[in-house]
């Protein structure tokens, strides 16, 4: 073998390990990019389904309808209680809370963000906490993780 070609040689094998170092590099940046796109469409589809279920279930239109009082949102503890006296509707609203309930459980299991969660749910979330006598049942009826997440709730857009 030629002198050239050995130092050629030589000096391919002494820049090897920095080479695999630069293409291992790449290569975790890559993977750590896909990663964060797939979490996003993981989450897009999560929220996707969220909604899909909210706007669309009578049921939870009706509960709605119910909490939304042309924007001032009081209602007293007797009308509150009267209303949750017809067990039809207080299988509606527990299935109302229980989903909201399901929400909070995704955020803490990193699923889904506060941000994602404003976003689509904010002036419904701004209902139930502005709410005594929701809020009241909340509390009363174990909706634990559902309160905690009411009563720290305040994003602002």
């Amino acid at each position: 073998m030629s002198i050239c070609c050995e130092n050629s040689f030589n000096m391919f094998l002494d820049f090897l390990p920095s080479i695999a170092i630069v293409v291992s590099i790449a290569g975790g940046i890559i993977g750590l990019n896909q990663y964060v796109e797939n979490s996003k469409m993981k989450r897009a589809e999560i929220l996707g389904g969220l909604v899909d279920k909210f706007y669309f279930r009578e049921d939870f239109k009706e509960v709605r309808e119910w909490l939304d009082k042309g924007g001032d949102n009081k209602m007293s503890d007797v009308e509150f209680n009267n209303k949750i006296d017809d067990k039809v509707f207080q299988a509606k609203f527990s299935d109302y809370l229980n989903y909201f309930q399901f929400i909070v459980s995704l955020k803490k299991l990193a699923q889904l963000k506060d941000a994602d969660i404003a976003m689509m749910f904010h002036y419904y979330l701004l209902n139930l906490k502005g709410n005594e006598s929701v809020m009241k049942y909340i509390k009363i009826n174990g909706y634990k993780e559902l309160n905690e997440y009411l009563t720290s709730y305040q994003y602002a857009k």
